[in-house]
């Protein structure tokens, strides 16, 4: 697949992603960091890759930078993103913490206790 290809609709969203950034806060927080991870892997990577928007709309240009890393890293099997949650299959992947709709307070540095 080039980039300038159409992405195979086995691998777009089956959920509306549009609406979910929309919608949902601690969806589109942890989608633009997504997008963000992904250009610096695709940056990373070489390749002449175009930047992303970082607008939290999980749309056909994203899946495409997915499906260039998770080829890359023998992780097709994040694809396709079912629902909203599997953003944060993302997040572990690049080994960054979910953004949660918990607002309660944590030490920054958990296994350090007074």
């Amino acid at each position: 697949m080039t980039w300038g290809s159409r992405v195979p609709a086995k691998y777009l969203p089956t959920f509306d992603a549009g609406s979910a950034a929309k919608t949902d806060a601690t969806y589109k927080a942890n989608a633009i960091r997504v997008q963000t991870l992904l250009n610096q892997r695709l940056a990373a990577l070489g390749g002449g890759y175009p930047k992303l928007a970082t607008d939290g709309v999980v749309g056909p240009e994203t899946t495409k930078a997915m499906i260039v890393v998770a080829q890359k890293y023998d992780r097709m099997n994040l694809l396709p993103l079912t629902k909203k949650e599997d953003i944060a299959n993302w997040l572990t992947f690049f080994n960054v913490k979910a953004i949660s709709g918990d607002s309660t307070q944590t030490s920054e540095f958990p296994f350090y206790n007074k």
